[in-house]
């Protein structure tokens, strides 16, 4: 289904405010995490409307009792300042997520730019934009691998 991000915005309008809604009546809080998920778009471009401070302030202006899953490592990769993130959206973060997160910079920089591989994405039976973009190690404070 192609969509524009308008059309996006009106379907998670119409989508979650039942949603909220119902949360409310629960005590519950929804978040949403500010992961582009390129792998859900064919073209490898962000799959989600959450994944850059433009986006959450919209999201926000729809439904200010929304929060964030907030996941620094997204957006190291897509060069946005994730520590001016932290600061401006701190009372709209719900959960953060901690990883690591090391950049292959050269291959952003000298080949396929921050939406990645798009000949042959599939390497080994992987989606190579994660590959490419980075190498995420995720390891929570007190667990062992």
């Amino acid at each position: 289904m192609n969509i524009t991000i308008e059309e996006n915005f009106k379907e998670f309008e119409r989508v979650f405010s039942e949603i909220l809604k119902y949360a409310s009546y629960k005590n519950v809080k929804i978040m949403i995490e500010n992961c582009p998920m390129p792998g859900w778009n064919k073209d490898g471009f962000a799959g989600t409307i959450s994944y850059s401070p433009e986006l959450w302030d919209k999201m926000f202006e729809i439904f200010p009792e929304l929060g964030l899953n907030f996941d620094p490592s997204h957006l190291l990769w897509l060069n946005i300042n994730y520590l001016y993130a932290l600061e401006k959206y701190k009372d709209k973060i719900f959960h953060i997520h901690a990883k690591d997160v090391i950049v292959n910079r050269e291959g952003i920089e000298k080949y396929y730019g921050i939406y990645g591989k798009q000949i042959n994405k599939k390497m080994n039976g992987i989606q190579a934009y994660s590959h490419i973009r980075c190498q995420v190690k995720a390891k929570l404070i007190g667990t062992h691998f």
